[in-house]
């Protein structure tokens, strides 16, 4: 729903950032249903090809969007920041990888230790502009740094339970 949404308002009201939010929860989306069983056991049963290498895509897609997302909402006054600039060129990173992940030119390992290596990155290079922005009484940054805050518990207590330290 949140995909169709995002989409919908992209096509309606022509703001990209709708699309960039599409990517984010699309790879999100993506990527739990590779790793919670839900793809393999009912989408793509048997297929080898869709169970080692589509999460790890899917993962990208959304790294694409959380650059492409948190660039332009922290500075839609200034697209030419070096943030902005970083921000893009994070995305063109990840979708290169997508890319060559999918056409075989990169390694299930290498691919996985990239989205690794980045997962956090595009969080991590924009918290100090969500804590400004929220300063100035903006809310986008304090809906950011509380959905943040948010994720990190909800993604800690995973990392809890696929290690065994929690039932």
């Amino acid at each position: 729903c949140l995909v169709l949404y995002s989409l919908l308002q992209w096509i309606g009201l022509r703001e990209k950032l709708f699309a960039y939010y599409a990517l984010v929860v699309l790879g999100s989306a993506g990527f739990s249903l590779q790793y919670f069983g839900i793809g393999a056991q009912f989408l793509w049963p048997g297929n080898a090809w869709m169970e080692m290498h589509f999460a790890i895509l899917a993962g990208l897609v959304a790294l694409v969007g959380s650059f492409l997302f948190l660039g332009h909402i922290l500075a839609p006054d200034d697209p030419h920041s070096r943030y902005a600039r970083a921000m893009r060129a994070g995305a063109a990173l990840m979708a290169a990888a997508a890319l060559a992940h999918v056409l075989g030119l990169l390694s299930v390992r290498f691919a996985t230790a990239l989205m690794s290596l980045f997962g956090m990155v595009p969080t991590l290079a924009s918290l100090p502009r969500a804590f400004r922005r929220m300063r100035r009484g903006d809310d986008v940054g304090g809906v950011l740094l509380v959905g943040w805050t948010v994720y990190g518990a909800a993604a800690l207590t995973l990392a809890c339970l696929v290690q065994g330290w929690v039932p």
